[in-house]
């Protein structure tokens, strides 16, 4: 993670300045494998995340993405998982797997695409934060971007307690068991997000 620490690090004055977020919450813990997920609003979600979160993030996105070749240049560059969000190959697997392996984060926006109007506060997540979990035996941490990212514009990311899912493990992949996770985990992310509209009513 050379260039991203690099990045980070030239970036790191810069990103407080253009985008300054307030981290609320515990840090995530500085050893071990994590699963972190967020909800999704513009691209800037990643900048966001990635200068606030305390540790390195592999993030996973859209295969599409690459199509563009300065962003693939820094999507090889940082390390991000490149995944078919309708059909995931074997070889995107194999580097979630080896993120994980490694006891490094991971971070996955588990709506599966951006949710521009925000006429729900989340959209329905995905099964696969939960297969990738599950498959993995890694604990989730659950995060909330209280704003649509915007330069120049004051927001806060909102981190929850970690996630253990152990009693799902010998559970079987099965669809149910899936379901099941991905609903917990939708709860905990609105209840971060309610946390904070209760603190900001009672400024």
């Amino acid at each position: 993670m050379f260039w991203y620490n690099l990045c980070k690090f030239l970036l790191y004055i810069p990103s407080r300045l253009i985008m300054p977020t307030k981290r609320i919450g515990q840090k995530i813990p500085k050893k071990g494998k994590y699963i972190v997920t967020c909800n999704h609003q513009s691209y800037l979600d990643i900048p966001a995340v990635g200068m606030y979160v305390n540790r390195p993030v592999h993030f996973v996105a859209k295969k599409e993405l690459r199509k563009n070749k300065l962003l693939n240049f820094f999507m090889k560059l940082l390390k991000v998982v490149a995944i078919d969000r309708d059909k995931p190959d074997l070889s995107s697997f194999k580097e979630i797997y080896k993120v994980l392996k490694n006891n490094e984060l991971l971070c996955i926006f588990p709506e599966g695409t951006r949710n521009r109007d925000r006429k729900e506060e989340l959209l329905p997540f995905k099964n696969g934060v939960a297969l990738f979990a599950l498959k993995t035996r890694t604990p989730i941490v659950p995060m909330f971007l209280v704003k649509k990212p915007k330069f120049f514009s004051r927001n806060r990311l909102i981190i929850g307690e970690p996630l253990d899912f152990a009693e799902y493990y010998d559970k079987g992949i099965e669809k149910d068991v899936l379901d099941e996770v991905t609903r917990i985990l939708y709860d905990k992310t609105l209840e971060l997000q309610n946390l904070d509209t209760k603190k900001q009513k009672n400024k």
